[in-house]
């Protein structure tokens, strides 16, 4: 399953479907960060909380060092009926991941 190119291009995803399982990559847009346009890149989970404020605070921290980072699952909740049954998923680039959990870490919050 593939999202039309338009759709692509707006939101910065690609969703491939790989033997029955769907992958979704994110490609950095135009201007965004130091990766070349169109390449997808590989990601890693850092921290699962249920904590809005938290993952703002975290976003905070690591765009500061000049990590990007997405959170995935950040509207769950409104479909779970918002018990926090599914908590959302802080994720960085895979050349980011040690960088931003030593951050993590070191503001006490790994």
């Amino acid at each position: 399953m593939a999202l039309p190119s338009g759709l692509r291009q707006a939101i910065g995803y690609q969703m491939t479907c790989l033997g029955g399982c769907v992958t979704i990559s994110a490609a950095p847009k135009q201007g965004q960060g130091n990766r070349p346009i169109g390449k997808f890149v590989t990601m890693q989970t850092i921290l699962l909380t249920n904590d809005p404020v938290r993952i703002s605070f975290l976003r905070a921290l690591l765009r500061d060092a000049g990590i990007e980072c997405l959170v995935f699952d950040e509207f769950a909740s409104g479909v779970e009926g918002s018990i926090g049954a599914i908590p959302r998923r802080l994720v960085v680039a895979d050349e980011d991941a040690a960088e931003a959990r030593l951050i993590l870490t070191e503001a006490g919050e790994a």
